[in-house]
């Protein structure tokens, strides 16, 4: 039975992800380390991915694979959180909005932007949460922040009632609640977040997750059999077999040759510039770079022996 791993959830609508967390470390006991890979909204659904154990090391990396949302976004009015959760702070009419005028003012949003954080958010303002400070009636100076919006698709619009249905594939950081924001305010009618589900995080799909409900009731023994083992992030990363010899330089952090070790996977998140060298000793993380003109892999982590560090 494994003692680390990931642990992919599909969260609820309406339960907080620290409460996932809180309850995974209590059913796994509280001296196991847990953590998350990127929060969601307590008004947003779908998948958390929890680290446990010495795969909490593995936080930052899984923080920077590509996420994918399906977002229902509410036309015509404009909330002081920017979702449904927040005071109506505006109601304008919406009737000159159609899916062709959505289509065409989508691809401004697009690459690289700066994107404004809601005001009721995780962000920090001289040391304090954005959301702490809106409870004491603080409305908080919030700088712009950098995103990328790989793709926009508009998959659903009903001109009765405002509702707009559409897809995100984005960056670490980006708030969709910003982006319902603005696309309102491009579309001249103003706009909130109305459902928000987030459905991909690199190789994993929320239907693999198992629903947070569930999870709260099941035994420590259920959970950990859940586990996924660390070498599944060769379905995100480019990874490497090393034979005998080089394994040994692995246990060690000492730099890898590229052609002395066997091509596995190229992963679905090249973008991160880490690699994963599966060997003897278990998984570690290699970044690659150059020894003279020598292309090597030079050793980031080293996750431990899976038949040792996961039993």
């Amino acid at each position: 039975m494994t003692s680390s791993g990931i642990l992919l959830l599909d969260k609820a609508d309406g339960t907080r992800s620290t409460a996932c967390v809180d309850r995974v470390r209590t059913i796994l006991g509280r001296k196991t380390k847990v953590g998350h890979a990127g929060t969601l909204d307590s008004t947003a659904s779908g998948l958390l991915v929890l680290l446990v154990g010495k795969a909490t090391r593995l936080a930052s990396l899984v923080m920077s694979f590509p996420k994918v949302y399906q977002a229902s976004i509410q036309c015509g009015v404009t909330t002081s959180t920017d979702d449904r959760s927040g005071e109506v702070l505006s109601r304008r009419p919406f009737d000159h909005v159609h899916p062709e005028g959505i289509r065409r003012v989508l691809p401004g949003f697009l690459g690289w932007r700066s994107q404004v954080p809601p005001q009721v958010s995780a962000v920090h303002v001289a040391g304090q949460r954005a959301h702490d400070l809106a409870r004491k009636g603080v409305a908080p100076e919030l700088s712009p922040r950098p995103v990328f919006l790989r793709r926009l698709d508009l998959t659903g619009f009903d001109p009765a009632s405002g509702r707009m249905e559409l897809r995100v594939l984005c960056s670490k950081g980006t708030y969709v609640r910003s982006l319902a924001r603005d696309l309102g305010e491009r579309l001249g009618c103003g706009a909130h977040l109305a459902a928000l589900r987030r459905t991909h995080i690199g190789p994993w799909a929320a239907d693999q997750g198992l629903p947070s409900d569930q999870a709260f009731g099941a035994s420590s023994g259920f959970l950990r059999e859940a586990l996924l083992p660390l070498d599944s992030l060769q379905r995100a990363l480019p990874s490497y077999r090393a034979g005998a010899k080089e394994a040994e330089a692995c246990l060690h952090g000492a730099p890898l040759r590229l052609d002395r070790l066997q091509a596995v996977a190229p992963g679905t998140c090249p973008s991160t510039g880490l690699v994963l060298v599966l060997h003897g000793h278990g998984v570690s993380l290699y970044r690659p770079a150059y020894e003279g003109d020598q292309p090597i892999l030079a050793c980031e982590a080293n996750l431990g022996e899976p038949e040792a560090l996961l039993s």
